[in-house]
């Protein structure tokens, strides 16, 4: 007869291979109850508040957040010193080229280069950080958990812009920081043509976000909607390419690209039906997301109702079950 000692190390293994699945099926309820999103009783606004802790959290502990703060201030580094270099030389440094700098503006010879490269981070490292936060609920579960919640989809990723948003102002500080230098250097500042020249940049930001959203909500995978939104993000460069060569309708329609918007706030012009359009569109890219967010819905059309219920008995039958049992789970229409 086997001692109990080697019956235990017999069969360790299996309560040990249960409680690591358990450990990592239950692991995403555990950060959603550790962050205090799903508690009995609680109003819509703490939820909303618990929702914005947890896709914050999400934010802090994303690498792609943290590459793109790590390569922005280069970019704008090297952007900002070599607007200044070229600024002091048609400003008539060392006696040459005298009054040549009178016709530049810190508008067109400093802001509009140092702040180019918030565009370049706009369009190659903001989507990802997008990507990861809308498909991270999705890979790890922590959707469903959600879903069990009354806020709608629209709230949800409405949490998750502003979040995003708050992150892109947070990698906004490095061209504020060389304002700053500027400053410091005894050059000139006017307010109006920087909140311009941020608030375009905001708004290309912004169009990028909705675009990720929506892509993320779109694909089943986050290396899907990477490609999706570069492709979008190309094929905008390669409308403005066909505008430059043909010109016509292209040229119409080229003019409300990305590209084409932020050049126009760099030259400190405000077109109002540029931000009406580009407004719509981000509407337009987050609704989409939060439409395609929703995995599932019950059913609530009659008609649906009745179909169900005529199909139940050959669906019973086929699976050996009577036809007036109940299934154990409800059908939900993806």
């Amino acid at each position: 007869m086997p001692s109990p000692r080697g019956l235990f190390n017999r069969r360790a293994h299996r309560p040990d291979r249960f409680g690591t699945l358990l450990f990592l099926r239950l692991r995403p309820i555990g950060l959603a109850l550790r962050g205090g999103l799903f508690t009995a009783g609680r109003s819509p606004h703490g939820a909303i508040w618990g929702l914005f802790k947890k896709d914050w959290r999400e934010l802090i502990a994303s690498r792609a957040w943290w590459c793109l703060l790590l390569a922005i201030g280069p970019l704008v580094g090297v952007s900002f010193i070599s607007a200044m270099h070229t600024y002091a030389e048609a400003s008539g440094l060392h006696g040459t080229a005298a009054g040549v700098g009178e016709a530049f503006s810190p508008l067109i010879g400093i802001w509009a280069p140092t702040f180019s490269a918030c565009e370049l981070a706009a369009a190659f490292l903001l989507p990802f950080v997008g990507i990861r936060l809308v498909s991270g609920d999705r890979q790890s579960g922590a959707l469903k958990l959600e879903m069990q919640h009354s806020l709608s989809s629209f709230v949800r990723l409405t949490v998750k812009a502003v979040v995003l948003l708050i992150g892109w102002l947070i990698a906004f500080i490095a061209p504020l920081a060389a304002v700053a230098l500027w400053k410091s250097y005894g050059g000139t500042v006017y307010a109006p043509e920087l909140i311009t020249l941020a608030g375009g940049y905001t708004l290309n930001a912004g169009l990028t976000i909705a675009l990720a959203a929506a892509t993320a909500s779109l694909a089943e995978h986050p290396s899907t909607a990477a490609i999706l939104t570069l492709s979008v993000t190309v094929g905008t460069w390669i409308i403005n390419f066909i505008a430059d060569v043909q010109g016509g309708i292209w040229e119409s329609v080229a003019g409300y690209t990305p590209t084409a918007m932020v050049a126009e706030f760099q030259h400190g012009l405000v077109r109002i039906d540029v931000v009406l359009i580009a407004s719509t569109l981000v509407l337009t890219g987050l609704a989409l997301a939060a439409i395609w967010l929703h995995t599932g819905r019950p059913l609530r059309c009659p008609s649906m109702k009745r179909c169900r219920l005529s199909t139940r008995p050959c669906r019973s039958a086929q699976l050996g079950r009577p036809a007036g049992v109940e299934e154990p789970i409800a059908a939900w229409i993806a």
